[in-house]
């Protein structure tokens, strides 16, 4: 029989442990026209900016879901960003996207943490690059106009070694968690290559 001796009280969390708080909602969309594939966008909501809203207006009995108009929430509670060409993956842990995706001359893993107590003081520290705001040109939109969001996060790239680079049939996917990041390479083929 094998004991844990791990502290498991809310003050023994690490960097990487998820607020309650702090959960992330990520959604992918594409924007098409016609029958032409369409550029791709992850947008990153934190759940507590959605659930302010639905909280102070609470939907009456019997009417349905509560809609939360984008103009309310999505402008300063939200970031849009486009996703590069190519095969891209993310995973969601807490406030934390981890994503991976080529770049000119390497595979790029990028992590955006929203944690509001986190950016604070990273801000007031000066120590980690803060991204203030977020802009997809009306190129990008099917020609609905320029999608401008302003939540701020912390960004940490990190270029990954040529040994794990996306190569033939193969992918990296990755997955953020409390302790880290785990990176694995994926074949894409169904039979399993």
């Amino acid at each position: 029989m094998h004991a844990s001796t791990v502290n498991t009280a809310p003050t023994a969390r690490g960097c990487f442990s998820p607020d309650p708080a702090d959960r992330l909602i990520s959604i992918t969309l594409s924007v098409a026209r016609e029958l032409t594939p369409g550029q791709r966008f992850i947008i990153d909501i934190p759940a507590r900016t959605l659930t302010r809203y639905i909280d102070a207006h609470p939907a009456a009995a019997g009417t349905g879901p509560v809609a939360v108009p984008w103009d309310i929430w999505g402008p300063r509670g939200a970031r849009v960003t486009a996703v590069p060409e190519g095969d891209t993956d993310w995973s969601v842990s807490g406030a934390r996207r981890a994503t991976v995706h080529r770049g000119p001359d390497a595979e790029i893993l990028t992590v955006l943490d929203y944690s509001p107590r986190r950016v604070a003081r990273a801000v007031a520290r000066g120590v980690a690059a803060v991204l203030h705001g977020a802009e997809v040109g009306a190129e990008h939109t099917g020609g609905h106009g320029v999608l401008r969001t302003q939540l701020p996060c912390i960004s940490t790239e990190i270029a990954l070694p040529e040994s794990v680079a996306i190569k033939g049939v193969w992918v990296l996917r990755a997955w953020i968690c409390e302790n880290g990041v785990m990176l694995a390479k994926v074949c894409r083929c169904s039979d399993g290559c």
